[in-house]
């Protein structure tokens, strides 16, 4: 009997094939682009509430505003983890919110802009880092986790803004993926205090993306965000929850999904964290 994952593979191969080559930004510190403009306004007696959104190369910077301006949620961010973003809609939407922000492109989009992950934050951006993620599609694109740390309440926390793979690569690949950003957590000289680790996993079968997070769960973290449902918005029948956060030594009070955030093929996720 002939299995469905060989007609997927088939027609997504076909595809990538089809693809031209696009332009990466290999370097491990270029380029980047940081501001630290804004005083920290986190209120320490209250909770931490932190968004992940895959906004989706080519949303206008005009869409990406309206949408998040009128949003309760996107106005309360202390920390913001976006993926899929140009320099353009960071410092749109840093500017709007008055956020201190890091963005690190990786490549050029299918539209010819740039494509990345950034963090923004109401505080201090410290130690930025583009991480590289191991392998390529056979067009040469290769994806990174950007990361930094944060000084909240005096404690150091240590932010991923993730964007692994899609099932075009295989699961040992992808595996690998998230095992570099394991690896390099765990090679920090100093231990933080606390960690977040949040983006687009791009796992739409469950049962694949929970063996690879029992790596981090052996570590210390928790992966919040396991029955959360489907992140995806899209008409397709197989959606998936695709956007997650894990975290390490802090305290969750809240996980939601904004669903009414339509701009996106992707829908935000929110975590409230006990801010103590």
């Amino acid at each position: 009997m002939i299995k469905w994952g060989f007609f997927i593979s088939a027609y997504v191969l076909a595809i990538t094939i089809g693809c031209k080559s696009i332009d990466t930004y290999p370097d491990t510190s270029t380029p980047i682009y940081i501001s630290n403009d804004h005083e920290s306004t986190i209120n320490a007696d209250s909770s931490l509430t932190v968004i992940t959104f895959n906004i989706t190369t080519g949303t206008s910077v005009s869409e990406v505003l309206k949408a998040i301006e009128k949003d309760k949620d996107f106005l309360s961010t202390d920390i913001l983890l976006l993926q899929e973003v140009n320099e353009d809609q960071v410092k749109a939407i840093a500017l709007a919110f008055q956020l201190n922000y890091v963005y690190y492109p990786i490549s050029k989009s299918r539209e010819d802009i740039n494509f990345g992950n950034a963090i923004l934050a109401r505080t201090k951006i410290n130690k930025p880092n583009k991480l590289i993620l191991p392998h390529s599609k056979i067009n040469g694109r290769i994806r990174n986790a950007t990361n930094c740390q944060l000084e909240i309440n005096g404690k150091e926390l240590l932010v991923y803004s993730i964007h692994n793979e899609t099932m075009i690569m295989s699961n040992r690949k992808r595996r690998d993926q998230l095992n570099a950003i394991l690896q390099d957590i765990l090679s920090k000289s100093v231990e933080p205090d606390a960690i977040i680790i949040g983006g687009d996993f791009n796992y739409i079968c469950k049962k694949n993306l929970q063996k690879e997070m029992e790596a981090f769960e052996l570590i210390g973290f928790d992966w919040i965000t396991k029955e959360i449902g489907s992140t995806k918005n899209t008409k397709f029948i197989i959606k998936g929850s695709l956007d997650h956060f894990a975290i390490k030594n802090l305290e969750p009070s809240g996980i939601k999904t904004l669903k009414d955030m339509t701009i996106s093929d992707h829908h935000p996720v929110m975590i409230t964290i006990q801010n103590d």
